[in-house]
C-alpha cells in the first residue's frame, strides 16, 4: 500500500474517533439534562402544605388549569 493510502486510513480513523467522542459528549449532556429535568419534576420538589391536624396536601409547583376551563 502506498504511504498516501495509509495516511488517508489514519486520517479517516482519527475522524471516526473524534465523531464517536462527540457523540459520547452529546449522550452525557442529554443524560445530565434529563436528570435535571426529572429531579425538578420529582415529588421532592413539590410544594407541600401541612397544617396541624390537617391531612397532607400536595400542591404541584408547575400547575396548569384543568383542560375544560381553558377558553377557546
Amino acid at each position: 500500500m502506498t504511504g498516501e493510502g495509509e495516511d488517508e486510513r489514519q486520517s479517516s480513523a482519527r475522524i471516526s474517533r473524534e465523531r464517536e467522542r462527540e457523540r459520547e459528549r452529546e449522550r452525557q449532556n442529554c443524560r445530565r439534562n434529563w436528570s435535571m429535568i426529572l429531579s425538578a419534576l420529582s415529588p421532592a420538589h413539590t410544594a407541600v402544605a401541612i397544617e396541624p391536624g390537617q391531612p397532607k396536601q400536595m400542591t404541584p409547583t408547575l400547575a396548569s388549569p384543568p383542560l375544560n376551563t381553558i377558553k377557546q
